[in-house]
């Protein structure tokens, strides 16, 4: 089966270009007589397109839910850190006493294990938690995270039971978009993760994603990228015309 690695070439291709969205893959099924076009984007921005946001969800959720699923105490935690105003140096500081947070001796005591994603408002930054933890009381959290940011004082930490709900809950703050300036974000976490984890966790590879055909479920191979929809749609045109049903597959807005 052809999976999302060995189509990869495509998408560089289209990148060469010179153009990132949209694009056109177009995959037939020889033994149906099937043909697919898929929209897809290539941009890879984490905050401008919606599209590149839903991709990031569904690899991070292949890479993570067996992990939190084998998590014995679940528990939801936030953290906020008020912002200055000036982003890069709230940015710096934030990454700052998240470091020291994660090193403090109470956090290694009691959190087991842990993914987080940071989310930036106007006023604060957020780092959202899911930690396998048996409890931390709420006050000794709120005075190590006031301890080391000097000024923030605002936690939540609470118990779930449903762990796939918790770990969609978390990883929706990728999905989310933001009311900050989208170039500057851009610029400020150019070459930063949004999403963290601990070490053990960070050994758990990507699922994998695999093209088949929905009519028999065999394999079915990539014939060509096209621009525009006007290109692909001479594609179509030829391969309706060599006796293929054309269908359309958008996962532009799809998500788990």
């Amino acid at each position: 089966m052809k999976s999302i690695g060995n189509i990869q070439k495509y998408f560089e291709k289209v990148k060469s270009r010179g153009i990132t969205k949209p694009a056109y893959l177009v995959f037939h099924c020889e033994r149906c007589k099937v043909a697919y076009t898929v929209e897809v984007c290539v941009c890879n921005s984490r905050f401008q397109c919606e599209y590149c946001r839903g991709k990031r969800f569904r690899r991070l959720w292949g890479k993570y839910v067996d992990v939190v699923k084998g998590f014995r105490f679940p528990a939801l935690l936030t953290l906020t850190f008020k912002r200055s105003g000036d982003l890069w140096d709230d940015v710096k500081n934030f990454e700052k006493s998240i470091k020291k947070f994660v090193r403090s001796k109470g956090f290694k005591q009691m959190i087991r294990g842990y993914l987080f994603v940071i989310e930036v408002a106007q006023n604060n930054i957020h780092a959202h938690f899911i930690v396998d933890c048996v409890w931390w009381d709420w006050e000794k959290i709120r005075e190590t995270w006031k301890r080391i940011t000097g000024h923030s004082d605002v936690v939540d930490i609470r118990r779930v039971k449903n762990r796939k709900g918790a770990l969609r809950y978390v990883l929706g703050y990728v999905l989310k978009g933001s009311d900050v300036d989208i170039e500057l974000l851009e610029n400020v976490f150019r070459g930063k993760r949004l999403v963290r984890s601990s070490l053990d966790i960070k050994a758990i590879s990507r699922q994998n994603f695999s093209w088949v055909c929905g009519s028999c479920g065999c394999s079915i191979r990539c014939v060509g990228v096209a621009i525009t929809g006007q290109n692909v749609s001479l594609v179509v045109d030829f391969l309706r015309w060599k006796g293929y049903e054309c269908k359309e597959l958008n996962f532009l807005n799809k998500n788990l």
